[in-house]
Parts: structure tokens; C-alpha cells; sequence
């Protein structure tokens, strides 16, 4: 996947005829942090923290400890599962899907288990018509139940009752992605995020929709992984030159005809007037850049300075070569 790609450019505004100059504002795209085989096409989403009978007494006497939100540890998973889908669903370069028999068996708290079978993952995959699995392998909240009792207890025995608290807490997280046709683990992540609810009545323990929100959030914060993302950039490029042929250059560009004004600008580069071909070489660095093409972008942009001594291109050069060291 490339780099970088080119979308629709918005122009910031088209300067007055008295300047030579116009600003130019488009996208650049980062690559996701992981990075999808291609054929990969569709992921079936599961819940692997259902708890398993043997540790039912476990589980209560750990959130007990840890002051976790038992429920919202069982909702939550379920909350971070949709959120993903729904995120990668929107921005993601490939589709989801979370069978109606999500909810398998495995992990709760900070228990370990193996991860799935091989037999297990191909035959949700199938069922589902998928390439890979993501399952969530881990869901655990553990909150400041000691500190928070102690603070509960001072203020009702000082007869505030009817007051508000904060409790910090944290939620223990971890995914795993399968891939049915290498048969290897192709993602794996084991986080942790520390979040505060606030407000919260005297006597009451950590809410579950405060889980329920952190869910979400980590639900899109490990679909993003899977995403391009990107940012803006502006530009100046020239809209005047020696030639008529230079300004058909500058109209192709107008309507995003990238490859139009690169064949024209090609032409008037080869100009007797150095301006003029200092000031088409620029704008054709320009365009290769708008296109993606960074190595172009910069070939074209060290011609226009040291040919021609175009005083934009000196410092496009260090731009382009900076966005090529950092890998953008």
C-alpha cells in the first residue's frame, strides 16, 4: 500500500491576478500500524471472555479485590467488540462481521489461556465467509477499591452521605487476529487504559456505563491500528509564466487534472525563459507530490533550484526530504 495518495484538492482561495502564486491544501495518508495481507477481505469478530465455570468463584473473589465492576465486565467486552466493527466498518480498508455465536469461552480477568484452535478459527471463518479472526481475548477492570472505601467511610462517619466521589480505574485488555490461510497469529496487542469517573454518589461503586465508554474507546483504538490516517498539508505553486501554455498547465490543475498539467508543464519546462522553466519544473514537483510520487516530487523540485535557482523550490527540497526520511 502506498504511502501516500491523492484525493480531491481543496483550494484555500484563488489569489488576486496580481499574484504569482496559488495556495494549494490536500490530504497525505499515513499507513495503519498494522498492516492487512492482502487477502484479507473480511474478519469475524468474537468475545473470547466468557468465563469459564471452573473460575466463577475466582472471578468473584478477584473483583471483590480490585473493586472491579463485575457487570461491566461482562457487558463491556461486548461494547468494545461493536465499537470496532463499527470503526473499521467505516474507515477500514476491509469489512466485519460478528457472527449471531460470538461469546466464546476463555479468558476473564487477568486470566490466561491458550489462544484458539486452529479448527475453531476456520470454522467461524467459514460459517461467517472470512479471511481472519479478531477475537478479544481479554477484558479485565480493576478500580481504587481500598483508597475509595477508606474515603467512603471518612465522609459517612462525618454524615456526608449525600456526596460525590472520583474513582480511578483501569481496564486490562488484549486481542489476538488469526489468519485461516497462513495459520499464524498475524496481530497481537495486550494494553492497559487508565481512565477517572468522576461525580460519582458516595456510596455507589464504579459505574458500568463508565466501562461501558472506556469499551468504546478501545474498541476504536484498535480498529484505528488497522487504518489510514492522515492530515493536511498546504502548498504554493506558481499560477504565472512566461508562456500561455504554462497557465493551460495551471487551469488543468484547477480541475485536479494532475496528469494534464504535468504533460503541459513537461513541455514549458523546456523553455528558453529560465522563469519560466524554473517555475514549471516546481510545479510539476508539485504535482507528483499531490500524486503521491514522492521520489519524482523531489527529482523535479532539485531541478527547478539548482538549474533554474527557483527561490520555493530551495526550501521544498528539505520538505520532500524530510517527508521521505520520516517514511510519509
Amino acid at each position: 500500500m502506498k504511502k501516500s495518495k491523492y484525493l480531491i484538492v481543496i483550494f484555500a482561495a484563488l489569489l488576486l491576478s496580481s499574484c504569482k502564486t496559488v495556495d494549494l491544501r490536500f490530504k497525505l495518508y499515513n499507513p495503519p500500524l498494522v498492516q492487512l495481507p492482502e487477502h484479507v477481505k473480511q474478519i469475524a469478530l468474537v468475545n473470547r471472555t466468557i468465563i469459564d465455570s471452573s473460575k466463577k468463584q475466582q472471578n468473584i473473589f478477584e473483583s471483590v479485590i480490585t473493586g472491579e465492576s463485575v457487570f461491566g465486565d461482562k457487558v463491556g467486552p461486548e461494547d468494545a467488540l461493536f465499537s470496532f466493527s463499527r470503526y473499521i466498518n467505516s474507515y477500514g480498508p476491509v469489512t466485519t462481521v460478528i457472527p449471531e455465536k460470538h461469546r466464546l469461552r476463555g479468558n476473564v480477568g487477568p486470566f490466561k489461556s491458550d489462544p484458539l484452535k486452529w479448527e475453531v478459527v476456520t470454522k467461524v471463518c467459514r460459517e461467517n465467509k472470512s479471511n481472519a479472526l479478531m477475537s478479544l481475548e481479554k477484558f479485565d477492570t480493576n478500580s481504587d477499591a481500598a483508597v475509595s472505601a477508606i474515603n467512603t467511610g471518612m465522609q459517612v462517619l462525618n454524615g456526608n452521605v449525600n456526596g460525590v466521589k472520583d474513582i480511578r480505574y483501569h481496564v486490562m485488555y488484549g486481542w489476538i487476529l488469526y489468519d485461516t490461510l497462513t495459520k499464524q497469529i498475524i496481530h497481537y496487542s495486550d494494553e492497559v487504559v487508565h481512565e477517572i469517573a468522576t461525580g460519582v454518589p458516595i456510596l455507589s461503586p464504579l459505574p458500568t456505563q463508565a466501562v461501558k465508554n472506556t469499551a468504546a474507546v478501545i474498541g476504536e483504538r484498535e480498529a484505528s491500528k488497522f487504518c489510514s490516517s492522515f492530515y493536511w498539508v498546504h502548498r504554493d505553486y506558481y499560477k504565472k509564466g512566461k508562456s500561455a501554455q504554462f497557465s493551460v498547465g495551471v487551469r488543468r490543475a484547477y480541475v485536479n487534472d494532475w496528469d494534464g498539467a504535468i504533460e503541459i508543464w513537461k513541455e514549458t519546462a523546456k523553455s528558453d525563459n529560465r522563469k519560466t522553466a524554473g517555475r514549471s519544473c516546481y510545479n510539476i514537483a508539485i504535482a507528483y507530490e499531490v500524486k503521491g510520487d514522492l521520489n519524482e516530487a523531489l527529482k523535479w523540485a532539485r531541478k527547478s533550484y539548482s538549474d533554474y535557482g527557483t527561490k520555493l523550490a530551495h526550501q521544498y527540497v528539505y520538505t520532500l526530504e524530510r517527508r521521505q526520511n520520516n517514511g510519509n
